[in-house]
């Protein structure tokens, strides 16, 4: 997903790409999304329109942009482009693996491959660099360790409650419940212990839907069949209806923990087997750069970093990824999801992997 004026960072993502996939071009494409539902200014539109014809890889989907009361670039709109592009990708993608990001949408390409389209990664935040070769290599294997693997849902998880009844009553439209921490998935959660006392009867959020983890935002992987089966629902496609038309306040902008309710619902209510794929944080991600700290520097397992909004912190970042392509990575693992996690899900189709 991009905004706009954030040309610099879009060029950073392409330097990027071609600087990790320089021994095989075509192993990726991007594409930035924009909304067409536009308040842009005459200086925005000659951006956009200069830049697309110049690279040709900017979409614009069925969501708002650009800025005016109740839509900035980092609520609303980030929202619903979110959601614009999972729905638009049911369809429009044949990649074997689709990236989609906050200011660049990276596809990779099905060229040479065997094996039929199956994983759809789906959000990184505009400032996040995935490690494409290492990504890449972990999505294959995973089709081979876990369970359902068109089903994957891959990040670094967090616990959430969502309150439908609030939500589809034309209440509140961003209907998270019971506070959220960082303590998510593989580990034991005191968040979720806490989500678990708030859902009980007589309690703030005894109505709410879950506890259920989802990926904090900074990247989200899809399976193929679980973007189908949720995103091309007509209860989702309703929902993103509903919300990109409104033009009164209040608006829907809580994209990650709802994007993840939205999976919980269709999986719950049609048991559908999805694969929570847990990774680590702070191991296998990076929540931002500090050259004073060396447990927030890029080493083998990282797979994508968050906040390398600046040129410094880019080239830092693409570099270092070019210097530990092909390391070898750590396999999933799957069990039980009370017994490893503490979590019950709502069906017994469910599993819950994580790396050693």
């Amino acid at each position: 997903i991009s905004a706009p004026r954030n040309h610099e960072r879009r060029q950073r993502m392409r330097d990027m790409r071609d600087l990790l996939l320089a021994e095989s071009p075509c192993a990726a494409t991007m594409t930035f999304v924009l909304g067409h539902r536009s308040m842009l200014n005459a200086e925005e539109r000659l951006i956009v329109a200069a830049e697309s014809a110049q690279h040709g890889d900017l979409a614009l989907l069925d969501a708002h942009d650009g800025s005016k009361p109740g839509v900035s670039h980092g609520g609303r709109a980030v929202a619903e482009k979110a959601l614009a592009w999972l729905i638009h990708s049911v369809a429009a993608s044949r990649a074997a693996f689709v990236c989609k990001l906050d200011d660049a949408t990276m596809p990779e390409s099905t060229r040479g491959y065997p094996r039929p389209p199956e994983i759809t990664l789906t959000r990184l935040d505009d400032d996040t660099m995935p490690h494409l070769p290492n990504l890449v290599a972990d999505l294959r294997a995973l089709q081979s360790e876990v369970p359902n693997p068109s089903f994957a849902y891959y990040g670094v998880h967090v616990y959430r409650m969502w309150d439908w009844a609030s939500a589809e009553a034309g209440g509140e439209p961003n209907a998270a419940c019971g506070g959220h921490g960082d303590d998510g998935p593989p580990q034991q959660s005191s968040t979720l212990k806490r989500l678990y006392r708030l859902s009980r009867r007589g309690q703030r959020c005894e109505r709410a839907a879950g506890p259920f983890p989802f990926p904090d935002g900074s990247l989200e992987i899809v399976g193929r069949g679980a973007l189908e089966a949720v995103f091309n629902s007509s209860r989702v496609r309703s929902y993103a209806a509903r919300h990109f038309r409104n033009e009164q306040p209040p608006f829907w902008s809580h994209e990650d923990a709802c994007l993840g309710a939205l999976l919980h619902r269709e999986a719950s209510e049609r048991e559908l087997p999805v694969s929570y794929l847990a990774l680590r944080r702070w191991e296998h991600n990076l929540f931002w750069v500090n050259w004073a700290d060396r447990t927030s520097l890029v080493s083998g397992n990282t797979l994508w970093a968050h906040y390398t909004r600046s040129a410094e912190r880019a080239d830092y970042v693409s570099s270092a990824f070019r210097a530990t392509a092909g390391q070898a990575r750590d396999p999933f693992r799957c069990g039980g999801c009370g017994a490893g996690w503490g979590w019950s899900p709502p069906h017994a189709g469910i599993s819950c992997c994580d790396k050693p």
